[in-house]
C-alpha cells in the first residue's frame, strides 16, 4: 500500500506541474518572450495584488538582484498549492550546495524528495515515519523547475524588452516578505513574485497558483536527510 501511495502521488506532482503551473514559463513557440502583439490584456482576477509600481528595467534589474544572492541560500518556504481541481501544501528547503527537499501533502497523501550529494530519496510520509526508496525518477522534476525562479528570469527580460507592454512590474510583501512581481499579460499570462532575498514568492498561471505562506532561514538541517525512524 504504501508504494501504491507514493505512485499515485507521484503521478499527481507530475500532473500538478505540469496542468498550468509552467505554462507561464514554457520554452514553446507561444511563449511571452516571441509574442510581438501590442495589445494589453486587462489583468485576470486570479494576479496577485500589486504595490507600488516599478519600471520594466528597474524590475528585471532588481530580479537579477535578488536571484543572484539567493542561490546560495539556505531556506524553507511553505506554499499553498491551488489548482481548479485540488488544493494542498508544498515545502521546499534548501541548503546549498547539494541538499534540498520538496514535500506536497494533498488529498490526505504526502511525499518528499530529499536529495543529498549522496542520494536522492523519495519518500512515502503518509504514514509516519514513512518509507524512502532510491534510485526512483524524481516525480517534482518539472515543478522544482517552477520552484526555481531563474527559470522564468530569461522570458521576463525579453518580454520586458520588447516594447509590447506585455509585462509589468510591482512590489508587494507576501507572508511578511518584501518581493518583486513581474504580471506577464500577453502570450501565455501569468504573475511571478520573487523575493528580495531570492525565492519564489508566488507563481499564478494556467489556472493554478503557488502562494508563500511562511519562510525561514536556514533550512532544518534533520529535514534533509531521510527522517529518523523510516524504511529505506
Amino acid at each position: 500500500m504504501r508504494r501504491q501511495r507514493s505512485t499515485n502521488l507521484a503521478a499527481l506532482a507530475v500532473g500538478v506541474a505540469t496542468f498550468g503551473l509552467l505554462a507561464g514559463c514554457s520554452s514553446s513557440s507561444t511563449s511571452v518572450a516571441t509574442t510581438t502583439t501590442t495589445t494589453r490584456s486587462p489583468a485576470t482576477t486570479s494576479s496577485p495584488p500589486t504595490g507600488g509600481t516599478v519600471s520594466a528595467a528597474q524590475g528585471v534589474t532588481k530580479l537579477e538582484a535578488s536571484l543572484s544572492g539567493g542561490k546560495a541560500l539556505s531556506y524553507k518556504a511553505t506554499y499553498a498549492l491551488v489548482t481548479p481541481s485540488l488544493s494542498g501544501t508544498l515545502i521546499i528547503e534548501r541548503m546549498p550546495p547539494g541538499s534540498s527537499r520538496f514535500q506536497m501533502a494533498v488529498s490526505g497523501q504526502e511525499i518528499a524528495v530529499i536529495s543529498t550529494p549522496a542520494a536522492t530519496y523519495v519518500c512515502d510520509l503518509t504514514t509516519p515515519p514513512g518509507t524512502c526508496v532510491t534510485g526512483r525518477s524524481n516525480p517534482f522534476a518539472q515543478l522544482q523547475k517552477l520552484a526555481d525562479p531563474g527559470t522564468i528570469l530569461t522570458q521576463i527580460r525579453q518580454a520586458a524588452a520588447s516594447g509590447t507592454q506585455g509585462v509589468t512590474f510591482s512590489t508587494r510583501t507576501i507572508a511578511g516578505v518584501p518581493s518583486t512581481c513581474a504580471v506577464i499579460s500577453t502570450g501565455q499570462k501569468g504573475s511571478f513574485c520573487v523575493t528580495d532575498q531570492g525565492i519564489l514568492a508566488s507563481a499564478t498561471a494556467g489556472g493554478g497558483s503557488l502562494t508563500l505562506t511562511a519562510y525561514s532561514t536556514p533550512a532544518p538541517a534533520p529535514d534533509l536527510v531521510p527522517p529518523a525512524g523510516s524504511t529505506t
